[in-house]
């Protein structure tokens, strides 16, 4: 069903202040003094749902109403923007202006599109890239917002595949490359997947400001159903991915790759025990390039795997149930799960470290940082 039009001062009149019931004992304003910063969606323990902002140590910083489940976050720091996509099949995108603090700008999706859960700003902060799709012909597109016009939609650009999901702007601030999950959906029939014996997953490479497609890689052909959904990127210009197989659970073939520069796509080495283990679903990847570690979340395995980023061996692993968010720290990694924690995950430790438990809360799939430190206006 399309989001319905809303009100949204009525929208928060109504909601406003349910996010602070499950905070636990962690403030719901903790002072930043320009600390880096962490944000993901949540459900709160009415049902209703939220964006949090929070620092390393779990602290709450911020929180603001959504009018539904969210998926991931893009955040521009220059405009102090943080932009809360809804989870496939989604139609709305909330921005919300940290420095200035005007009223939350509640986006829907033009006609014909629905959101994919992810975004990424251009070098300058300008523009906003969203992961859509034309669910009548199952076409992947970017949907290209003016940040600095009320977010305005002003175009977009194909996606060169079906099924966006994540994506990343390479170093240089050039290049999109997109995560095509290969799955064709529509809203007709929520999430069901409609094509999976004959998907064709694949990641394009693309001029943000031309939208010419540079280069779109697949993986074998017996390798079909493995969609490639989540990515990060590294210093070097190196693609992590994360996919989630769509074919039989016995299965159960590796997950996690990269993409090197003028290379091809690369599986890398994920024993057996590993791999069924991890329910064929990689559920977030980040990258911390100061300690050369890639991690990967497998929430229905109950699994955070720790890569080096220069040899792609698996490293480490730490157990924790139903845990999907990652973001690099300057140790390693902060991680939430569905039942309201936040961990620290270094893989040079056996296990993670409690940082926040809240009641009632689950965590949503994903979790964005800023490079670098910003202080929020009360």
């Amino acid at each position: 069903m399309r989001l319905m039009e809303i009100d949204r001062r009525s929208f928060v009149a109504g909601v406003g202040g349910v996010f602070l019931s499950g905070l636990g004992s962690h403030r719901a304003e903790a002072a930043t003094h320009g600390d880096v910063l962490f944000a993901a969606p949540r459900r709160e323990p009415d049902g209703s749902f939220a964006i949090s902002i929070f620092n390393q140590d779990g602290d709450i910083v911020l929180s603001e109403p959504l009018p539904d489940r969210g998926h991931d976050v893009a955040i521009c720091e220059q405009k102090g923007h943080f932009v809360t996509f809804a989870r496939r099949a989604g139609f709305f995108a909330l921005v919300l202006d940290v420095f200035q603090r005007n009223e939350p700008i509640l986006l829907k999706a033009s006609e014909g599109r629905h959101f994919y859960g992810h975004g990424v700003y251009s070098p300058d902060g300008d523009l906003l890239y969203a992961t859509e799709q034309d669910y009548e012909t199952a076409r992947g597109v970017l949907g290209i917002y003016d940040a600095s016009d009320g977010y305005n939609r002003i175009g977009e650009i194909s996606t060169h595949g079906v099924g966006p999901h994540d994506l990343v702007l390479t170093p240089d601030g050039t290049t999109l490359v997109v995560a095509n999950g290969g799955i064709k959906t529509h809203p007709d029939t929520g999430r069901d997947k409609l094509n999976l014996s004959t998907m064709q997953p694949n990641m394009a490479l693309i001029d943000r400001v031309s939208g010419s497609l540079i280069r779109r890689l697949s993986l074998p052909k017996e390798s079909h159903q493995l969609s490639i959904r989540h990515l990060d990127i590294d210093n070097a210009g190196t693609v992590w991915f994360g996919c989630q197989h769509q074919g039989e659970l016995s299965e159960a073939p590796s997950l996690v790759g990269h993409l090197k520069r003028d290379e091809e796509l690369q599986l890398l080495s994920m024993p057996p025990s590993v791999s069924m283990r991890m329910e064929n679903y990689v559920g977030s990847v980040a990258v911390n390039n100061k300690t050369g570690v890639v991690a990967t979340s497998g929430p229905r395995g109950g699994l955070v795997l720790f890569w080096d980023s220069n040899s792609g061996a698996l490293i480490n692993e730490h157990v924790l149930s139903d845990g999907c968010g990652l973001a690099a720290t300057e140790e390693g990694f902060i991680a939430s799960n569905g039942r309201g924690r936040l961990v620290s995950a270094d893989p040079n430790r056996l296990v993670a470290k409690n940082l926040a438990r809240f009641a009632g809360v689950a965590w949503d799939n994903h979790i964005a940082r800023t490079a670098k430190p910003l202080t929020i206006r009360k």
